[in-house]
């Protein structure tokens, strides 16, 4: 049986250096490209699956939306409607909840536990301030908002006077948090009394306006980071979205929403 040959150079006398395989040879080496190609390919997909179930066991965290209504405290001598309750179906409400402050459930959807949860919240104080120091100003309400050192104050000689540790209230730390398979509750987070303060009296100063529209509610943001059981770390960011149902002044109902936004 012939061969196949291969010209391997020319020569400058224009002769032709040639290599001879035969089609046993190329049979062969056919075979084994075509088994190393494989091997490649059986290679790759292992590694994906191994990735797949890696990702798979991983931690994720998202908020649960929540409906709540708000309203005086019933403990303090509170000028607004800081008192948050979340609502839930055929179920009374928890007196305890009168000493503690609106908690958004954090559930873990992942099939992995997240470990060391720190939590960070964030909103545009100082332009909310701004915003409702100016309503009070146009309504002739003796009534200042200001943030010192993150000591939220209120100094007013017809509203109650407050103050909120804002500082204090920025974050929050959890030693894990189980998946839902395994733990159903999962964590709450606490949402700041300050911005539920602020929130408040936006609502109560925008009621008393003359066109009483409300827009551009200020918009509450919470950074998320945590661990898998193998130590890497994940950052995940949602943007938490009060939207209101029914409101006057002094008592408004609505839902707490959230959006991931990183």
């Amino acid at each position: 049986m012939e061969g196949i040959f291969i010209v391997l150079r020319v020569t400058e006398t224009g002769e032709e250096e040639r290599l001879e395989i035969s089609i046993d040879q190329w049979v062969a080496l056919a075979a084994s490209v075509g088994a190393c190609m494989s091997a490649i390919a059986a290679l790759f997909v292992v590694r994906q699956n191994m990735k797949h179930r890696e990702l798979s066991f991983q931690p994720e965290l998202a908020p649960v939306r929540i409906n709540f209504s708000a309203s005086k405290n019933p403990l303090s001598n509170g000028s607004f409607a800081e008192f948050w309750v979340e609502h839930k179906v055929n179920e009374a409400p928890d007196e305890t909840s009168i000493l503690t402050s609106l908690a958004i459930p954090l559930h873990n959807i992942g099939l992995g536990t997240a470990k060391e949860l720190t939590l960070e919240w964030e909103f545009p104080i100082d332009d909310l301030i701004e915003s409702i120091n100016e309503k009070a100003q146009k309504l002739l309400i003796p009534a200042y908002f200001e943030i010192q050192g993150e000591v939220l104050s209120l100094k007013s000689e017809q509203l109650n006077a407050s103050t909120s540790m804002w500082g204090n209230q920025k974050k929050e730390t959890f030693d894990y948090v189980l998946p839902s398979s395994i733990d159903k509750h999962g964590v709450n987070m606490r949402v700041p009394p300050a911005y539920m303060e602020l929130f408040a009296a936006l609502m109560y100063f925008s009621a008393k306006e003359a066109d009483y529209t409300l827009s551009d509610l200020p918009l509450l943001s919470v950074t998320l980071e945590y661990y898998d059981i193998s130590g890497d770390k994940h950052r995940s960011s949602f943007d938490i979205e009060v939207q209101i149902v029914v409101r006057s002044a002094e008592f408004f109902t609505g839902y707490i929403q959230s959006r991931k936004s990183l």
